[in-house]
């Protein structure tokens, strides 16, 4: 919506989600920055985003192609996915070396070493996303 006040882009935003409805808002100037702010995720988006309205968005996007918009949205779900599976496999190796432990298997210097490798798994395991196709569209 253009041409409308802040709070019109507000109410709008708080309709959408009293429907049940996530809500992404994207805007680039002073007049979007309520809406940014209370929508779901509120994206900035402009070559020289405005600070009020950076201040009011969960993420920046430099430049004016709205067609970036998929490739970020792909980013944030495969975020979400490794951060999820890190949290697993941190849990999960906590449970086997506290196991260990317990039974006597590992001694206390051996247990601090392969605490120190689970944390280097999930660190490679976080370390996936850097691999993220920044090409596709």
């Amino acid at each position: 919506m253009a041409e409308v006040l802040p709070e019109q882009k507000l109410e709008v935003v708080r309709a959408e989600q009293r429907q049940g409805r996530a809500v992404m808002m994207v805007g680039d100037g002073v007049n979007d920055a309520l809406a940014l702010a209370g929508s779901d995720v509120g994206v900035a988006i402009g070559a020289e985003v405005n600070e009020v309205a950076l201040g009011g968005a969960d993420v920046a996007l430099l430049g004016a192609d709205l067609g970036r918009l998929p490739r970020l949205v792909r980013l944030a779900e495969t975020t979400r996915r490794i951060i999820a599976q890190d949290m697993w496999l941190a849990f999960g190796l906590a449970l086997v070396l506290i196991a260990l432990a317990v039974t006597g298997v590992l001694n206390p210097l051996t247990g601090a070493l392969a605490q120190s490798l689970a944390v280097v798994a999930v660190v490679a395991n976080s370390a996936r996303i850097l691999r993220f196709d920044r090409s596709s569209k």
